[in-house]
Protein backbone atom coordinates (compact mmCIF):
# COMPACT_ATOMS: atom_id res chain seq x y z
CA UNK A 1 0.00 0.00 0.00
CA UNK A 2 1.17 3.49 -0.89
CA UNK A 3 2.48 6.06 2.20
CA UNK A 4 -1.05 7.55 2.89
CA UNK A 5 -2.87 5.45 1.46
CA UNK A 6 -6.29 4.20 2.34
CA UNK A 7 -7.72 0.98 3.61
CA UNK A 8 -12.06 0.53 3.82
CA UNK A 9 -13.31 -2.36 5.29
CA UNK A 10 -17.02 -3.23 5.56
CA UNK A 11 -17.16 -6.07 7.55
CA UNK A 12 -19.37 -7.62 10.19
CA UNK A 13 -18.62 -8.17 14.04
CA UNK A 14 -19.70 -10.23 17.08
CA UNK A 15 -20.57 -8.45 20.11
CA UNK A 16 -18.78 -11.55 22.06
CA UNK A 17 -16.90 -14.44 20.87
CA UNK A 18 -18.55 -16.86 18.71
CA UNK A 19 -18.71 -20.54 20.35
CA UNK A 20 -16.25 -23.17 18.90
CA UNK A 21 -19.61 -24.56 17.26
CA UNK A 22 -20.03 -21.72 15.33
CA UNK A 23 -16.96 -20.75 14.43
CA UNK A 24 -16.27 -24.52 13.47
CA UNK A 25 -19.54 -24.97 11.33
CA UNK A 26 -18.94 -24.68 7.45
CA UNK A 27 -22.61 -23.60 7.16
CA UNK A 28 -22.39 -20.75 9.67
CA UNK A 29 -18.78 -19.85 8.47
CA UNK A 30 -19.54 -19.68 4.54
CA UNK A 31 -22.40 -17.51 5.50
CA UNK A 32 -19.81 -15.03 6.82
CA UNK A 33 -20.42 -15.29 10.66
CA UNK A 34 -18.75 -17.68 11.61
CA UNK A 35 -15.34 -15.60 10.91
CA UNK A 36 -16.69 -12.88 12.82
CA UNK A 37 -14.24 -11.15 15.17
CA UNK A 38 -15.18 -8.90 17.62
CA UNK A 39 -14.11 -4.85 16.35
CA UNK A 40 -11.44 -4.46 19.19
CA UNK A 41 -9.87 -7.76 17.38
CA UNK A 42 -9.65 -6.16 14.42
CA UNK A 43 -8.86 -2.44 15.11
CA UNK A 44 -5.18 -4.63 16.93
CA UNK A 45 -4.76 -6.16 13.26
CA UNK A 46 -4.47 -3.09 11.49
CA UNK A 47 -2.51 -1.48 14.53
CA UNK A 48 -0.38 -4.29 14.65
CA UNK A 49 0.44 -3.80 10.82
CA UNK A 50 1.19 -0.38 11.38
CA UNK A 51 -2.40 1.58 10.30
CA UNK A 52 -2.85 4.54 11.54
CA UNK A 53 -5.71 7.16 12.20
CA UNK A 54 -8.03 4.30 12.84
CA UNK A 55 -11.75 5.11 11.99
CA UNK A 56 -14.78 2.99 13.21
CA UNK A 57 -18.08 4.19 11.84
CA UNK A 58 -20.88 2.39 13.44
CA UNK A 59 -23.81 2.15 11.07
CA UNK A 60 -26.31 0.91 13.75
CA UNK A 61 -28.00 -2.42 14.46
CA UNK A 62 -28.84 -4.59 12.07
CA UNK A 63 -32.67 -4.22 10.90
CA UNK A 64 -34.60 -7.03 12.37
CA UNK A 65 -35.83 -8.13 9.19
CA UNK A 66 -32.63 -8.68 7.75
CA UNK A 67 -32.18 -10.86 11.04
CA UNK A 68 -35.19 -12.78 10.08
CA UNK A 69 -33.96 -13.30 6.19
CA UNK A 70 -30.38 -14.42 7.85
CA UNK A 71 -32.32 -17.31 9.54
CA UNK A 72 -33.87 -18.41 6.61
CA UNK A 73 -31.04 -18.38 4.66
CA UNK A 74 -28.82 -20.29 8.16
CA UNK A 75 -31.59 -22.91 8.18
CA UNK A 76 -31.54 -23.32 4.50
CA UNK A 77 -28.28 -23.39 4.02
CA UNK A 78 -27.38 -26.01 7.12
CA UNK A 79 -29.87 -28.33 5.54
CA UNK A 80 -28.23 -28.37 2.15
CA UNK A 81 -24.80 -28.76 4.12
CA UNK A 82 -26.58 -32.04 6.07
CA UNK A 83 -27.58 -33.15 2.59
CA UNK A 84 -24.04 -32.83 0.98
CA UNK A 85 -21.86 -34.43 3.63
CA UNK A 86 -23.80 -35.74 6.64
Amino acid sequence: MKPRGKAVIADVYSKKVLPKQYRESPAIYSACIGGAIQLNENIDIFKNNEFREIRVFDYGSIPEQWIARARVFVDELLDFVEELFV
